[in-house]
């Protein structure tokens, strides 16, 4: 089989790319999470994965959020695996919700510190990168609603909690000019198991917190 983060080649047109996405979407849905097709990059723009399919700002999903499913028989049916060369194919989005998972959303600087700390190095969780939103989202085990607030407003730019119902964009995508959506920390290493949302959120405000000190002081 073909892991999430196995490299692929740009902009979406490619057969192997579109195996590629649909093993992937297998792959996250038996882990129990939902998923939906999204608009690809076709190396200039987003577009909808179709003939003639409309432009998108930015990754978008392509049909309404509640149709996001783990059924296997739906996802091959959204990922059929047959684009042929030049032809684009949809992305794979993940929603979140609240007997999936949760997502808290980070900039780089505190997501790499966060996953060198001990509590992270102890019960680790899942991590997507972003290079053009330039975030990292840590996934954890679903709270329920957890309002969508920032977890504190001093560091309300570098740690947000995101909405239950919320999606986020996961390899394989190639998001402009050969730069790739990766996991920072693989499902596949932790055969899709999440770390508590409380004991994840605490690491991350921890590294926000050394780092907000550490700007102000230089």
């Amino acid at each position: 089989m073909v892991t999430p983060h196995a490299p692929s080649p740009p902009n979406g047109s490619s057969p192997r790319r579109d195996v590629a996405r649909k093993e992937a979407a297998l792959t996250y849905a038996g882990y129990g999470w939902p998923v939906l097709p999204g608009s690809d990059w076709n190396g200039r723009t987003w577009q909808v994965a179709s003939p003639g399919g409309k432009r998108t700002d930015g990754a978008q999903p392509i049909l309404p959020r509640n149709v996001a499913t783990v059924d296997p028989d739906t996802i091959a049916g959204w990922w059929h695996g047959r684009a042929g060369v030049g032809e684009l194919s949809p992305t794979v989005l993940l929603r979140s919700g609240p007997f999936s998972f949760n997502v808290i959303s980070v900039s780089t600087a505190v997501g790499e510190r966060a996953r060198q700390h001990q509590q992270f190095v102890a019960a680790p969780t899942p991590v997507a990168y972003r290079p053009d939103t330039e975030r990292e989202y840590f996934l954890t085990k679903p709270i329920g609603e957890p309002s969508g607030r920032n977890i504190d407003p001093e560091v309300a730019d570098m740690v947000t909690v995101m909405q239950t119902g919320s999606w986020i964009l996961v390899p394989p995508a190639t998001v402009s000019a050969g730069r790739e959506v990766e996991w920072r920390v693989d499902p596949a290493t932790l055969d899709g198991g999440l770390a508590d949302f409380i004991t994840t959120a605490g690491s991350l405000l921890f590294a926000a917190y050394n780092l907000k000190n550490s700007q102000d002081q230089g």
